[in-house]
């Protein structure tokens, strides 16, 4: 959605992504290719960000429907469940089942809050002084008809 929107906004531009997962990157790589938008992916953790982009570099930080993907990778890492080299949607449903059994045991927060918040402040090195942090949030009703916790 990001670089749609530039592409119409501000053609020319240019949108840098970290992304992990190998499926979803060459997906995004062929939805964007046609667009007046230079794309670049860092397939890294978007934790190591500051060694690939300079600090105080960039205007916007965006999490478009992201902040789940965040802290879903989070806790599937500190479980040994690969979301790089699997389809994502595949691997959906144990994230899912995973996210349902730390809401119950109220341990969400205890699991993911401090990855999380450290990913914040790792991004905000590479953030301009100026710049904007741009989070939304919202769930497919697929994510919602397989279990998905409201909580979130």
């Amino acid at each position: 959605m990001i670089p749609q929107m530039m592409a119409r906004e501000r053609p020319h531009s240019r949108y840098i992504t970290a992304n992990m997962n190998r499926i979803l990157t060459e997906r995004l790589r062929d939805k964007t290719k046609h667009l007046p938008v230079e794309v670049e992916v860092i397939e890294e953790d978007a934790v190591e960000i500051d060694q690939y982009l300079l600090l105080e570099s960039m205007d916007i930080i965006a999490f478009q429907h992201a902040v789940n993907d965040v802290i879903q990778a989070i806790l599937c890492d500190q479980e040994g469940v690969d979301t790089i080299y699997t389809d994502w949607m595949e691997t959906l449903p144990k994230m899912i089942s995973i996210l349902q059994r730390e809401v119950a045991q109220n341990t969400l927060e205890q699991h993911a809050k401090p990855a999380f918040l450290f990913l914040l402040e790792k991004l905000l090195r590479v953030l301009k002084k100026d710049g904007l942090m741009v989070m939304n949030h919202y769930m497919f009703q697929l994510d919602l008809d397989w279990g998905y916790p409201l909580d979130l």
